[in-house]
């Protein structure tokens, strides 16, 4: 029903819309207009052009489309508006009609305004700022006025804004605040390990698009001390501890429910930008040097006379900022290094295309890759930590995954390291298994999640590892001094195996049939050499109109309810062994729960009694004749959707088993309906 409908006819008053509604005179409609949100009461005045007042702020018009969204019922007095919501309720009930994802890897809201922030999120902001300090300080054991925290932003336009919120929170307690504006996380949390800080704030929605149609998407998340703090095994300014952001969040929530909401007027004052900022550059430039094996100086200096001796074309790299927190900054770096870097979609906030580097985001580095023939492309996403290689095609995340693998390791090899490890998550490829045999790797399978990988990584670290971490959606990967996905590492670390690919890593080169001694490699070769997988990923919709397994993803017709996920994983262990015993020799089961990993059925069902938890992924590894093939899924941590993948060494069977999981998971949802 719109409110439209009895604005226009003449006839009908507001106070009739009340009754029509069958509302209460206390009530309040909540009318969407222009992407605003409005509050409509029963006694607001109706001109006779139909424009409504409010506050002397807004005005809907009769010709724009004006939707009843919602209703507010028995709200006390209201005594302020800032075109969201009002004072005189809880600050839960202001935040009712925002989209928020409280998660342990962030918080992200969706905005209805680009620029503005309400005065419920600007409330929020504020408590999270306060208990964060407040962790901090008894992480550290250190007052207040000693501590020190870094705090970036992606560029969206309201960062800053948001930034500045948390930073006066902060401030006014006495907490010292080095700002950095806009940033990536892999630079804030090198700040953090450089300048010894005490954590950090980085305002990021990542992936997430800013403007999706309905509205902008910001958050932000928090990052751990520079050092080891008890109880943990995490530090270098890595995403805060899962049982500590945890914790957070259940006071955030109490506190949502029982305060108040505190209404704002005006912006915050902007925090003026560090000028230790260009020193962190420094710092973070030496971790990209040591990453690439080039902390000696004279190591450096040749490794740059080499790149810096090459053709034009051949040290060209092509990076698409796409307006985040890379722009810039990244291109700089590389230049240091002798690269020649083409830029595009450079300008800070201006975000051309989609924000996730998937797809047809991926489409204007081809081009311009192709144009110049340059070595290869990056594009990143917001925050700059995710970032996706593309050479004249699109790169599948695994092979970027496996290249990284390749170069890191090799560099470890050809440094007589033997003690190395790939940490990666439930739904990493097989191929990246395969990795792990040619150099020897320990292998180590965790639930998604970056901290997860970290957790791990820094365990084995401890034991002497030499460790890289491979995220399964993405390829995404944590390279083994880093605390979370480097985008331009990522960049230039493949950039790297063909630059050194006589020197180091010409024993794998060679094994894979290609000649070390060729000095016209290209990056597509070197993927081609690896062992052969192909991959197909998407998502799993429940109830919709038909069922379908199309480009978009799986289409069930039946609803799924995240509490039921038990009950599929244990459908699923009795059946993947029937369905599949005739096809292939070896069967195994993983589940994941938490950061546990339990492999065969009796024991990933002992870790789900054990836990009561049933939140992890799901995979099966199957091998015939000495080949592996891989189907998962995951819940989404965000949605209702399931995230799968599934990875064979021909693209027919990688299909074929993408319609198995759908075949087994509708199986299970039909046998609940019968």
């Amino acid at each position: 029903m719109t409110a439209l409908d009895f604005l226009c006819d003449g006839v009908h008053s507001f106070p009739s819309i009340w009754k029509c509604l069958d509302l209460e005179k206390r009530d309040i409609i909540l009318m969407q207009h222009g992407g605003h949100i409005f509050p409509i009461l029963p006694s607001s005045t109706v001109t006779r052009k139909r424009i409504q007042y409010y506050q002397g702020k807004f005005v809907i018009n009769h010709n724009l489309p004006s939707l009843v969204v919602g209703v507010i019922s028995n709200l006390p007095k209201i005594y302020k508006c800032d075109g969201y919501f009002w004072s005189g309720m809880k600050l839960i009930e202001g935040l009712e009609n925002l989209i928020m994802v409280e998660s342990l890897s962030g918080i992200r809201i969706r905005f209805l305004d680009s620029m503005h922030i309400p005065s419920s999120v600007y409330h929020l902001a504020t408590l999270y700022a306060k208990e964060y300090m407040k962790k901090i300080a008894d992480l550290t054991g250190k007052r207040f006025d000693l501590l020190s925290i870094a705090v970036g932003n992606d560029a969206r336009s309201n960062g800053q804004s948001i930034a500045d919120i948390q930073i006066s929170a902060m401030k006014n307690a006495g907490v010292g605040i080095i700002n950095l504006g806009a940033c990536t996380t892999p630079f804030l949390q090198s700040a953090i390990r450089s300048g010894d800080l005490d954590g950090g704030l980085m305002v990021t929605a990542s992936h997430n698009p800013f403007d999706d149609g309905t509205g902008f998407w910001n958050g932000w998340k928090y990052c751990s001390p520079a050092r080891r703090y008890s109880g943990t095994n995490v530090d270098g300014g890595s995403l805060l501890h899962p049982m500590i952001i945890e914790e957070i969040i259940k006071i955030i929530d109490l506190r949502k429910r029982n305060e108040d909401l505190r209404h704002h007027d005006g912006p915050v004052e902007t925090e003026s930008i560090s000028d230790r900022k260009s020193g962190f550059m420094d710092s973070y430039f030496m971790e990209v040097r040591r990453e690439l094996g080039l902390s000696d100086d004279t190591l450096f200096e040749v490794y740059r006379d080499k790149i810096q001796s090459l053709e034009d074309n051949k040290r060209c790299l092509v990076f698409d900022s796409n307006g985040g927190g890379a722009c810039r900054m990244n291109a700089d770096l590389a230049k240091r290094l002798g690269y020649i870097v083409i830029e595009l979609n450079d300008v800070p906030g201006q975000f051309v295309h989609g924000i996730e580097p998937i797809n047809a985001a991926l489409d204007p580095a081809i081009a311009a890759r192709i144009e110049h023939d340059a070595l290869l492309g990056l594009v990143n996403d917001a925050d700059g930590d995710r970032g996706t290689i593309t050479t004249k095609r699109r790169i599948d995340p695994q092979h970027v995954a496996a290249l990284n693998i390749l170069s890191s390791l090799g560099s470890s090899v050809a440094n007589g390291e033997d003690r190395l490890a790939i940490v990666a998550h439930c739904g990493a490829s097989p191929l990246i298994e395969r990795m792990a045999e040619i150099f020897g790797a320990r292998l180590e399978h965790v639930e998604t999640g970056e901290v997860n990988l970290v957790q791990k990584m820094c365990d084995l670290r401890d034991d002497g590892y030499k460790t890289i971490g491979v995220e399964s959606y993405s390829g995404g990967t944590i390279f083994p001094q880093s605390r979370c996905r480097d985008g331009l590492l990522t960049a230039l670390s493949c950039a790297n195996i063909i630059i050194d690919h006589d020197r180091i890593f010409g024993s794998y080169l060679s094994k894979a049939g290609i000649d070390t001694a060729y000095s016209d490699l290209k990056l597509q070769e070197v993927i081609w050499a690896m062992p052969t997988y192909f991959h197909v990923q998407n998502n799993i919709y429940f109830n919709r109109d038909e069922q379908a397994l199309d480009e978009n993803g799986m289409h069930l017709f039946y609803p799924f309810d995240k509490d039921e996920l038990s009950e599929l994983k244990a459908f699923l262990d009795q059946h993947v062994e029937l369905f599949y015993k005739h096809r292939f020799g070896d069967i195994k089961i993983m589940n994941l729960i938490g950061s546990e990993c339990a492999v065969g059925k009796k024991a990933g069902s002992r870790l789900r009694a054990k836990t009561g938890r049933y939140d992890g992924g799901y995979k099966v590894v199957l091998t015939k004749d000495g080949k592996r093939s891989s189907l998962w899924f995951r819940p989404s941590k965000t949605g209702t959707e399931f995230r799968y993948g599934t990875a064979a060494p021909s693209l027919e069977e990688a299909k074929k088993l993408e319609e198995d999981l759908l075949r087994m998971i509708s199986g299970y949802c039909t046998s609940r309906y019968r």
